[in-house]
Protein backbone atom coordinates (compact mmCIF):
# COMPACT_ATOMS: atom_id res chain seq x y z
CA UNK A 1 0.00 0.00 0.00
CA UNK A 2 1.34 3.62 -1.09
CA UNK A 3 1.08 6.62 0.61
CA UNK A 4 -0.38 9.47 -1.03
CA UNK A 5 0.77 12.24 0.49
CA UNK A 6 -1.41 15.21 1.63
CA UNK A 7 -1.51 18.50 -0.28
CA UNK A 8 0.44 20.85 1.92
CA UNK A 9 -1.80 24.40 1.57
CA UNK A 10 -0.01 27.27 0.17
CA UNK A 11 0.29 30.41 2.19
CA UNK A 12 -1.81 33.09 1.05
CA UNK A 13 -0.29 36.37 0.87
CA UNK A 14 -1.86 39.80 1.80
CA UNK A 15 -1.95 41.98 -0.66
CA UNK A 16 -1.43 45.93 -0.47
CA UNK A 17 -5.32 46.48 -0.53
CA UNK A 18 -6.03 43.86 2.59
CA UNK A 19 -2.89 45.98 4.16
CA UNK A 20 -4.58 48.92 3.77
CA UNK A 21 -8.15 48.29 4.69
CA UNK A 22 -7.68 45.09 6.46
CA UNK A 23 -8.58 41.78 5.58
CA UNK A 24 -12.55 41.84 5.66
CA UNK A 25 -13.29 45.06 4.29
CA UNK A 26 -11.63 43.89 0.84
CA UNK A 27 -14.26 41.17 -0.40
CA UNK A 28 -16.43 44.49 -2.00
CA UNK A 29 -12.91 45.58 -3.93
CA UNK A 30 -13.29 44.13 -7.25
CA UNK A 31 -9.96 43.99 -9.25
CA UNK A 32 -11.25 44.65 -12.80
CA UNK A 33 -12.92 47.67 -10.83
CA UNK A 34 -9.74 48.98 -9.78
CA UNK A 35 -7.75 48.58 -13.03
CA UNK A 36 -10.28 50.85 -14.81
CA UNK A 37 -10.26 53.38 -12.03
CA UNK A 38 -6.71 53.19 -12.59
CA UNK A 39 -7.06 53.54 -16.41
CA UNK A 40 -9.36 56.74 -16.09
CA UNK A 41 -7.09 58.13 -13.58
CA UNK A 42 -3.78 57.96 -16.38
CA UNK A 43 -6.15 59.12 -19.10
CA UNK A 44 -7.22 62.51 -17.20
CA UNK A 45 -10.88 61.81 -16.99
CA UNK A 46 -10.75 63.27 -13.84
CA UNK A 47 -9.48 66.18 -14.53
CA UNK A 48 -12.48 67.16 -17.20
CA UNK A 49 -14.59 69.99 -15.26
CA UNK A 50 -17.84 68.18 -15.95
CA UNK A 51 -16.40 65.04 -14.57
CA UNK A 52 -15.35 67.04 -11.16
CA UNK A 53 -18.75 68.57 -11.01
CA UNK A 54 -20.60 65.30 -11.54
CA UNK A 55 -17.52 63.83 -8.43
CA UNK A 56 -18.69 66.80 -6.06
CA UNK A 57 -22.68 66.65 -6.47
CA UNK A 58 -22.15 62.84 -5.67
CA UNK A 59 -19.90 63.59 -2.70
CA UNK A 60 -22.39 66.09 -1.38
CA UNK A 61 -25.07 63.68 -1.78
CA UNK A 62 -23.51 60.98 -0.16
CA UNK A 63 -22.88 63.12 2.78
CA UNK A 64 -26.45 64.16 3.76
CA UNK A 65 -27.62 60.81 3.44
CA UNK A 66 -25.25 60.03 6.17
Amino acid sequence: MTRIPRRQSRRRTTSRIELWLGQRDNVRIRPGRVLAARARIASGHYDRDEVKDFLVDALLLELQRH
